[in-house]
């Protein structure tokens, strides 16, 4: 989480967006990308002029390709492929909602901070910059301080916002590992078999573990290793997209 925030807030946002129907809808567009599938199997041992070769062999690319569309077309759903669709593209438009408001109130939040701290250091940085510059630039001075301020200070609120991302994405990763090693347990181990719902021991041991990942992410300056990066490169591509989508795509009007 602290690697990958953005990541980690868009997951949630999915989870918390009707993640369950989404799931649903990939399901059925699987079921039609089979179904086409089987059914193109089935096209290319299709001998109708009984020669010894299939007829998908015999035909040039245009007339492949307008077989095999209508092929897809024919096999498959309408009405499930376009829920499918719908399903994801609706799922996608929540999550980049949610992320562009989080990110928009986060910059708010900086640029507002950063006017405090403007209005507080505005006369005492004056006095002592105004000796430093040439009488032609001075009256730059208290813009550029209000601009310093709002820099550094949405700086700090992306920070606090790796922080929080960072404690949630350990307290839940935390507690989805030692729950799930209690019921592993559980299964293979009647006598030491412990519900997760009646015991407080998958909190505390849940709550420990997160503190020793809150712990390594912080210490890693909430950068993976070179070799973690690695094996995570997926993430930190969905990252770069996920930062491209929230700051490029257009807002989305209602109705």
């Amino acid at each position: 989480g602290g690697f990958y925030p953005l990541t980690m807030a868009a997951y949630e946002a999915f989870r918390q967006c009707g993640g369950r129907d989404t799931y649903d809808a990939l399901h059925d567009l699987q079921l039609e990308l089979e179904k086409a599938r089987q059914a193109d199997k089935a096209d290319d041992l299709v001998d109708e002029d009984g020669n010894g070769v299939a007829d998908v062999e015999e035909l040039d690319a245009k007339a492949l390709v307008r077989r095999k569309s209508t092929l897809l077309l024919t096999a498959t759903d309408p009405d499930k492929v376009d829920r499918g669709f719908q399903g994801v593209y609706s799922a996608w438009l929540a999550v980049i909602a949610v992320l562009k408001v989080e990110f928009a109130q986060m910059i708010a939040l900086g640029a507002a901070i950063g006017d405090f701290l403007a209005a507080l250091l505005k006369v005492p940085v004056t006095r002592i910059v105004v000796h430093l510059v040439n009488d032609d630039l001075k009256k730059w001075i208290p813009q550029s301080i209000t601009y310093v301020c709002k820099f550094v200070a949405i700086i700090v609120a992306w920070y606090i916002q790796h922080i929080i991302t960072t404690f949630y994405s350990a307290v839940r990763g935390g507690l989805l590992v030692t729950r799930n090693l209690m019921r592993i347990v559980g299964r293979h181990c009647r006598a030491c078999a412990v519900d997760p719902d009646q015991s407080y021991l998958d909190e505390v041991t849940g709550w420990l573990l997160a503190a020793c990942g809150f712990y390594f992410q912080y210490q890693l300056g909430f950068h993976p290793p070179f070799l973690v990066a690695i094996l995570l490169w997926p993430f930190a591509i969905t990252e770069a997209g996920l930062l491209w989508a929230i700051t490029r795509a257009p807002e989305v009007e209602a109705g």
